[in-house]
């Protein structure tokens, strides 16, 4: 191997040093001998590699002991499963970029499906880093190993200053096109676009959702509402129905009660269904409106006629169960007070059955009216506990969403002064490189 033409010029030089120290040291040696260090897991074939590429020496190769001290960094990866973690991490610690790297792909007559794993390897390699886009893996077997590492090596090397200073230039304008893309800078800004846009639709969507249950709740605890007040109307009806003229007096009574106990239910279905919307919304805390006892029947002219019909009854009634003793001339006379007597009787009681029974299509209507009026005093009351809940869940809307407007701006803050640094840095790189290709050309 002859040796490199003379260093470049000390700016030319500089810059090579700074992007490509290895050709740099190799350049100030200017012996033209290659350096080699062995890096990767397989350890039985680097450790054979290393000494068959050590009996090599005589070609201008010198193995060395650390990567450090090395042109070219020979990675060897296993032909028979694809790279991992820990080969990742031995090339990041021996191969820093900028330093040349040459893969080879070790034990390929053994392992059948060598080239499927190597176009895995080159995929993962392109995405560790963007040096290796283009990278090639060199098959190797046993019998072949040193020849084709001395091959590729020697492929890889620059053969003058001027291919080290191109080189250098396609190291730097592959880091030019790298800092332009800046993907990092486009991570953040699609991530603040997305903040910016969704900003505003979070709280509109929640107030829907919280609408619709809302409503939901309403329609399902009005419904309860209705079902009660049928329940307590049938269920003062069948004991109207039941009642003697006593109970039929006291009933009123016995309504409020009936009232009072059929609004605690109420009230508990209620409570579980706003419990359901995760709030706690407590009623009024007053008691029902006491219903007002009935006006007295009005007693009109079907109770009169009641009266003459029942008495007309009796009459006919009396003269008949008497009849048998009009026969006698001597009693016919003492007929006369018997049935008006039992005449008396009947219209008595059908008097007081008629009333009876008004006295309760009376308490009916009346219950009719009460149970329309605890109905609106129930409906009142869950509407109203279901508005303080909608403003409870209103203001836990408005507080989660001005939090997360707080937060979302807060972000957004923190992204556009990371932009700005990324775009300080990012200019600072392209100036960076265009002052090193600038002192190439001039070189």
């Amino acid at each position: 191997m002859t040796a490199l033409e003379p260093v470049p010029p000390p700016a030319v030089f500089d810059v090579v040093e700074r992007w490509n120290p290895r050709a740099a040291r190799r350049l100030a040696r200017g012996d033209g001998a290659v350096r080699l260090f062995v890096a990767g897991p397989p350890v039985p074939f680097t450790h054979e590699l290393r000494r068959d590429l050590d009996a090599a020496g005589g070609r201008g190769v010198e193995v060395v002991d650390t990567a450090g001290r090395a042109d070219v960094v020979v990675m060897a990866l296993d032909g028979g499963s694809p790279l991992g973690r820990e080969e990742l991490s031995i090339l990041d610690a021996a191969a820093p970029a900028p330093a040349d790297v040459v893969f080879v792909l070790t034990r390929t007559e053994v392992h059948a499906n060598w080239r499927d794993v190597a176009e895995r390897d080159r995929a993962l390699l392109a995405g560790h880093d963007a040096r290796f886009e283009q990278v090639e893996l060199h098959p190797l077997s046993t019998d072949s190993a040193v020849e084709r590492v001395l091959a590729a090596v020697l492929a890889c090397l620059p053969g003058s200053v001027d291919d080290v200073v191109d080189a250098t230039r396609a190291a730097i304008e592959r880091a030019a096109r790298h800092v332009r893309a800046d993907t990092d800078a486009a991570a953040l800004r699609d991530e603040r676009r997305g903040l910016v846009a969704g900003r505003g639709t979070g709280r509109s969507e929640h107030a829907t959702a919280l609408r619709s249950r809302v409503q939901i709740a309403k329609v399902r605890l009005l419904h309860d509402v209705g079902a009660r007040a049928r329940t307590l109307a049938a269920t003062a009806r069948a004991e109207i129905d039941g009642a003697d003229r006593a109970e039929l007096a006291g009933f009123p009574k016995r309504w409020n009660e009936l009232v009072r106990d059929a609004t605690v239910d109420v009230d508990a279905a209620a409570t579980a269904g706003l419990a359901e919307l995760g709030v706690t919304a407590a009623g009024s805390g007053r008691p029902p409106t006491e219903a007002e006892p009935p006006e007295p029947r009005h007693r009109g002219v079907e109770d009169k006629l009641t009266i003459a019909v029942g008495a007309s009854a009796g009459f006919g009634l009396g003269r008949l169960a008497v009849s048998p003793l009009s026969l006698v001339p001597v009693l016919d006379l003492a007929t006369m007070p018997v049935a008006l007597a039992l005449g008396a009787s009947a219209a008595w009681w059908i008097s007081r059955a008629r009333g009876h029974l008004a006295d309760r299509a009376h308490l009916r209507q009346w219950v009719g009216d009460s149970s329309a009026h605890a109905r609106s005093e129930w409906e009142q009351a869950v509407l109203a506990r279901l508005l303080e809940a909608e403003a409870t869940l209103a203001g836990r809307v408005t507080n989660a969403a001005r939090e997360q407007a707080s937060s979302v701006s807060a972000r957004v803050a923190e992204i556009d002064a990371e932009l700005r640094r990324l775009e300080s840095v990012r200019a600072g790189k392209l100036a960076a490189c265009e002052r090193d290709l600038h002192t190439l050309a001039a070189g």
